[in-house]
């Protein structure tokens, strides 16, 4: 009967957590439980805990048995020859914790006549990037083959997903990186993962080893960390300066400082920077969960050594992790919102959670695909974690403790109007089925007063001339301020005035004369943006695509709209949509306002400027500084390769890349940075 009780407790977390490991049983299971939150973690992106747990379970383990487990993606299957640089480091959860491990260290370091405002010593600080290990290996500057971190010298092979990776010197290394996806990059990831992706950790676990990775290849930044040459040891500041040769100004870098002073100079430097950077780092495109701090006297680093055992870590540094922005917590109730485009959103109320001095008991699931696939009901066990710039997103923990419990169903009607529901094509939104929701209207009507600019014109202000009937849709807006009888009625609304009002139409009347790419955005359905729209009105009249479109002439339209920069399929389709709506031909018809095309001023622009796309490395600067100076001289900065594009410059014109490929399919002239700059006189 003991035994089976003491099975039972052993893989509770919870027990654990809070009675520490008392057998060699206990601790057996322990290392078990830690492997099997890795595995589900780094290779079937679910959490079996919290990153805080799981980081207080292995100091329990740790205190037991002397060693650590750490996390790596699959299991071998790529021998590499630099196991020494795909290591570990042994974390601190606190600055309290850091001194506990850097005051013992020195000590031993200067001996019994330590003085903490005497003594001198040099660390190097750098960003905890919250990514995963890749190891590259290059032969004479060009990447060869590509693995993860794994075990004794071996790792999952991702050579597919990093082959064109060049290094600026013809040198034969392995680089350690850790491979990262931006936050403003995730709807895009997202988009090709085919489920909804919020956490860009969790997003490049799920990439890295997949059949079809080279296709996210475009999306993964590489943060360089270490390098090893065949031949020869680096000292660590041999190692910097190479990484930088390697990599020049615009690589992705982990923000490399060295600090020196007294022992408690640099405790109270390390202090301000890590308050610094958390105030900071939920604002940056990549994630950051720690400083690397670590001695950089090679002395004191061949001294300290490493820890040799099931994970290899340097003694010599140290990780000190950032508050958790992340909680458990538990499902309370769903709620369902409905926005201005009668999408249906469904949200969590949970337990508040505080982070960072925030409280949060409420966040929205992105979609219905994501909804379905979570299965949260009432009382279940959550994981609440903020993303990128506070966004909150949820995970349910995979614990028995959620087993059986009944998940809430979707809502089956608008709740907004009562009207029913339908789910869009591909699966992921519901919307309501009720044309003349108001929150439907709203929406219609505030995306045409976003799009135009119109500023000063409210939501609230919209939606209560929506509630009384005096508007229903665009056109509504501009009969009401045409007519004094009804401004005047309108001004009688509980909250507006005649003031309100007044402005309402003064704003709306100060702009008749509407660009027609913001006309084509706003008549086609969500999705079409007007940044989408501008370099198609540029290249077609909107006018000749208004009279194909009525005329019928899909098979003129359609593939002249496919023709263009960005432009595919599903999107040609939307726009036809647009063309052919009731707001569409009321902007051609109406007397209120006039649409400007933008097709002649692009022809005129198109008589001197140059339309150039930029790919590989530069020479001159980073490509921002590039871009800026061909926009500055007339030009215009393609993203990608097409039929109007004039220039590709490129510094490797035999690379095989898809932009010289399609380069030499359209006939776009391909020039070097040097020639590109002579030509245009940059």
């Amino acid at each position: 009967m003991e035994a089976q009780a003491a099975e039972k407790v052993i893989v509770s977390v919870e027990y654990i957590l809070k009675n520490g490991i008392a057998t060699k049983e206990e601790a057996e299971e322990v290392g078990i439980l830690l492997k099997r939150a890795c595995k589900a973690y780094y290779e079937e992106d679910v959490k079996l805990m919290s990153d805080d747990d799981f980081d207080l379970l292995n100091e329990i383990y740790e205190r037991f048995t002397g060693e650590i487990v750490s996390g790596s993606k699959g299991t071998a299957s790529m021998e590499h020859g630099y196991q020494r640089m795909m290591n570990t480091l042994k974390k601190a959860k606190s600055l309290e914790e850091f001194e506990e491990w850097l005051i013992p260290v020195v000590k031993d370091i200067f001996g019994s006549s330590l003085d903490l405002d005497r003594d001198i010593i040099e660390m190097g600080l750098s960003d905890k990037m919250d990514g995963n290990s890749v190891l590259v290996e290059y032969a004479l500057g060009k990447a060869t083959r590509a693995v993860t971190r794994g075990k004794d010298g071996m790792g999952v092979d991702v050579t597919s997903m990093f082959s064109e990776r060049t290094i600026q010197l013809n040198l034969t290394c392995g680089v350690k990186y850790e491979a990262m996806v931006r936050n403003s990059k995730m709807p895009e990831v997202s988009k090709l993962r085919g489920k909804e992706l919020v956490d860009a950790r969790s997003a490049i676990t799920g990439i890295l080893g997949r059949d079809n990775g080279q296709k996210y290849a475009q999306f993964i930044d590489l943060f360089p960390i270490d390098v090893s040459l065949e031949h020869r040891n680096l000292k660590r500041e041999e190692v910097l300066e190479l990484l930088d040769e390697l990599h020049g100004d615009s690589s992705p870098n982990c923000s490399f400082v060295k600090i020196s002073g007294t022992v408690r100079q640099v405790i109270a430097k390390i202090k301000e920077i890590y308050d610094r950077n958390i105030e900071g780092r939920l604002g940056r495109d990549h994630g950051v969960d720690g400083l690397v701090i670590e001695f950089l006297d090679e002395a004191i680093r061949e001294r300290l050594g490493w820890h040799q055992g099931t994970s290899t870590y340097p003694k010599y540094a140290r990780a000190l992790k950032y508050p958790a922005y992340e909680k458990k917590t538990v499902a309370l109730r769903m709620e369902f919102d409905i926005g201005t485009t009668g999408r249906i959103t469904p949200c969590v109320v949970f337990k508040p959670v505080v982070i960072n001095g925030r409280t949060y008991q409420r966040t929205s699931i992105a979609n219905y695909r994501r909804f379905m696939q979570m299965k949260v009901g009432e009382g279940m066990k959550l994981l609440f974690s903020l993303a990128g710039d506070v966004i909150g997103y949820l995970d349910v923990l995979n614990v028995p403790e959620n087993v059986g419990i009944e998940p809430w169903k979707f809502a089956e009607t608008c709740p907004e109007c009562g009207a029913g529901l339908h789910v869009n094509e591909n699966g992921t939104y519901v919307y309501c089925k009720n044309p003349e929701c108001d929150a439907l209207v709203a929406g219609k009507l505030l995306k045409w007063v976003k799009k135009n600019g119109f500023k000063g014109i409210a939501e609230s202000t919209l939606s209560k001339l929506i509630a009384e009937g005096f508007l229903s849709n665009v056109p509504s807006i501009y009969q009401f301020v045409h007519n004094q009888a009804m401004k005047d009625r309108a001004s009688e609304i509980d909250g507006l005035g005649e003031t309100s009002i007044s402005n309402f139409a003064n704003i709306i009347l100060s702009q008749t004369k509407i660009k027609d790419y913001i006309v084509l955005a706003v008549t086609s359905p969500e999705g079409i943006g007007r940044t989408g729209c501008k370099p198609i009105c540029k290249n077609i009249p909107l006018s000749k695509m208004f009279e194909l479109a009525q005329a019928g002439r899909m098979d003129e339209l359609v593939p002249m709209l496919i023709e263009q920069e960005g432009v595919q399929d599903v999107n040609a389709q939307k726009i036809v949509k647009g063309l052919t709506s009731d707001l569409m031909k009321w902007a051609f018809a109406n007397g209120f306002i006039s649409i400007e095309e933008t097709y002649s001023e692009a022809k005129e622009a198109a008589k001197t400027g140059m339309n150039i796309c930029v790919t590989g490395k530069l020479n001159s600067g980073s490509r921002d500084q590039l871009v800026a100076r061909l926009e500055a001289a007339g030009h215009t900065f393609h993203k990608s390769v097409g039929k109007n594009t004039n220039i590709l410059l490129t510094n490797d014109a035999t690379s095989g890349s898809d932009k010289n490929e399609k380069a030499k399919k359209f006939g776009v002239e391909v020039l070097s940075e040097d020639e590109v700059i002579a030509r245009l006189g940059l």
